[in-house]
């Protein structure tokens, strides 16, 4: 599970709207979507547009995922504290304040950071096209939508006339 963010967005010239979608930890407006990918690299979920501002476990709490049981979910820090029922959590180890990770500890965030390159090509395949990532300035949120929709069907097309 991974996060797609910053569709930079425009900003609005309405003072009161300003605020909605600015994300004051990258200093612009944007949104932000999360994604579900397998094992493949195919996007499985693409969950609703949250504002800029929004934190990563405050978007899963708004729209929780229901996975299959014993299924395994390999999520980031930006997650900690999301815990589904029936599924087992691999989240690579935080290190603590003022202390050393010990050496299975190292080991096992090497562990897990290999799986999850996978998901983040999956991202920057799906930002390939290049109107996800660079600044949209279509008018309204239901087409930016469907651009986001849109780049994820395109990224699963281009997997599945992949080579071998």
């Amino acid at each position: 599970m991974g996060r797609c963010d910053r569709k930079t967005l425009p900003c609005s010239t309405d003072p009161d709207n300003q605020p909605e979608d600015y994300s004051g930890k990258t200093y612009q407006h944007a949104v932000k979507n999360t994604l579900l990918t397998d094992s493949t690299g195919s996007v499985q979920y693409l969950s609703q547009r949250f504002e800029g501002k929004c934190h990563d476990k405050k978007m899963l709490d708004e729209e929780p995922i229901c996975l299959p049981e014993d299924s395994i979910l390999f999520q980031d820090l930006g997650y900690l504290g999301h815990k589904p029922e029936g599924v087992f959590l691999a989240m690579p180890e935080k290190k603590p304040k003022n202390k050393e990770l010990s050496d299975l500890q190292k080991a096992t965030n090497q562990l897990l950071n290999s799986f999850r390159v996978s998901l983040e090509h999956t991202i920057s395949g799906v930002k390939r096209l290049r109107i996800v990532k660079d600044i949209l300035r279509l008018k309204g949120y239901a087409v930016r939508d469907q651009v986001m929709l849109l780049a994820c069907g395109l990224h699963k097309l281009r997997l599945t006339f992949r080579a071998p």
